[in-house]
C-alpha cells in the first residue's frame, strides 16, 4: 500500500539523496549540467526521429510523424542547451513548484496515515511524522522566507534529502499491512 516496491523505492530514494547533496555543493552548476545532458538527450532524440523519417517508405514515414517530433525535440534540446542560464533565472518560480507538490505529497501521505491508522498499523506514526514534516517544508518552501535562491536551494536540497532518509526509514520498517 504505501510503498509497493521496497528495492525500486529505496533506490529511488537514494538518487533524491544524491540529487539533494549535488543541489546543496552548486546548485546552479548541477542544474546547468542536468539540463545540459537533456538537451543533449533531446538532440539526438530528435535526430535519430529525423533520420528514422527518411529512412521509412514514404507510406510510412508520412504518418508515422517521426520528422515533427524530431524537429521539436531538436529545437528544444538546443534550446535547453543555448539558454540554461535563462533556465536557471527561474530558479524561484520551480521552486514554488516545488513547493506546490510537496504539499500535494504531504497531503496525500496524511490520507496514507489515516489508512494506515484505520487498519490499525503500529508503524502509523513514522507515516504521520513524514506527512507533517513534508507538509511544513513545503510551507516554508512556498512562504519563501529566505533572502536569496541560493540559501533556499540549500533548504529545498536539505529538504530533499531528509524526505528521501524518512520515506527509507518507512519503506524498510513498513510491512505490508
Amino acid at each position: 500500500m504505501w510503498m509497493e516496491n521496497k528495492v525500486e523505492s529505496i533506490i529511488i530514494n537514494l538518487c533524491a539523496i544524491f540529487i539533494g547533496i549535488f543541489l546543496l555543493i552548486n546548485p546552479v552548476g548541477f542544474t546547468s549540467s542536468i539540463l545540459l545532458a537533456m538537451g543533449i538527450l533531446l538532440c539526438v532524440v530528435g535526430i535519430v526521429n529525423i533520420v528514422e523519417y527518411f529512412k521509412a517508405p514514404i507510406e510510412t514515414a508520412a504518418l508515422s510523424g517521426k520528422f515533427t517530433k524530431g524537429l521539436f525535440a531538436t529545437m528544444d534540446g538546443i534550446f535547453m542547451i543555448s539558454q540554461r542560464r535563462w533556465i536557471i533565472s527561474l530558479f524561484p518560480i520551480l521552486t514554488m513548484m516545488y513547493g506546490a507538490i510537496l504539499l500535494v505529497i504531504g497531503i496525500y501521505k496524511i490520507a496514507v496515515t489515516v489508512n494506515l491508522c484505520r487498519l490499525k498499523s503500529k508503524k502509523w506514526g513514522w507515516v504521520l511524522l513524514d506527512s507533517i514534516l513534508t507538509i511544513v517544508c513545503a510551507l516554508v518552501i512556498i512562504s519563501n522566507p529566505f533572502g536569496t535562491t541560493t540559501v533556499l536551494w540549500a533548504f529545498v536540497a536539505i529538504t530533499i534529502m531528509i524526505e528521501a532518509i524518512i520515506n527509507i526509514v518507512i519503506t524498510l520498517f513498513l510491512r505490508k499491512e
